[in-house]
């Protein structure tokens, strides 16, 4: 499967970059980067996929991702016993914490969904599946 690129187009007779996610222009031309200009008159290069502000707010990460992002920063500022047995424990009773405070704040809309299986990954996974991404 080929990686996502940047998406470049002709508009107006300029070059544009188009939000990835909405499609609507984020950069002209005159405004390009050397490389961007390279990128768009296809030169071999790779142009990471761009976003606008809005699209970047609502880009969605797994669940898993955002199971393991919770982890790792529990695990970094509060567990700092010299058993790491008491420090996972910790960590995950953080995060479940933190899940279970999210999900008693929302109803049954789409992110409800989301938490209870960001908190069933972080209970069902152990130490190394978390902290490793």
């Amino acid at each position: 499967m080929e990686k996502e690129r940047a998406i470049v187009k002709w508009n107006s007779s300029m070059m544009a970059i188009l939000c990835s996610g909405c499609r609507t222009i984020i950069k002209t031309g005159v405004d390009f980067t050397p490389e961007e200009w390279n990128y768009a008159k296809s030169k071999g290069c790779y142009l990471e996929p761009q976003y606008c502000e809005k699209c970047k707010n609502l880009k969605m990460i797994t669940p898993k991702q955002k199971a393991q992002s919770i982890y790792r920063d529990a695990y970094l500022r509060w567990c700092y016993e010299i058993s790491q047995d008491k420090n996972v424990l910790t960590a995950k009773s953080i995060c479940e914490y933190i899940c279970n405070q999210v999900l008693s704040d929302m109803g049954a809309d789409r992110g409800y969904e989301f938490w209870t299986e960001v908190r069933y990954i972080i209970l069902n996974s152990n130490h190394m599946e978390l902290y490793n991404s």
